[in-house]
């Protein structure tokens, strides 16, 4: 099955990359971790208001949540080689 840490990987890797989980400018607003605030405007909030050196699992559950649980990502077979 697939395995949801690496695919976390894989989206920090494009949204950032050195695992800062800071704020940056963002198209129409802010962003953590790719997380913008006008697109996730509670989820950002809530993020942000967890200091800067502990909004790793933050940003993790919210990956998970938001996405890996919903497209049920986690039942889908890695068959590629």
């Amino acid at each position: 099955m697939a395995q949801f840490p690496p695919a976390l990987d894989f989206i920090l890797d494009n949204e950032d990359r050195n695992r800062e989980y800071a704020i940056v400018a963002d198209t129409g607003g802010q962003a953590i971790a790719g997380i913008n605030s006008r697109s996730w405007p509670t989820a950002f909030a809530n993020i942000e208001r967890t200091p800067q050196a502990q909004r790793g699992p933050a940003v993790a559950n919210f990956y998970k949540t938001e996405f890996w649980d919903v497209m049920r990502l986690g039942g889908v077979i890695m068959g590629f080689k």
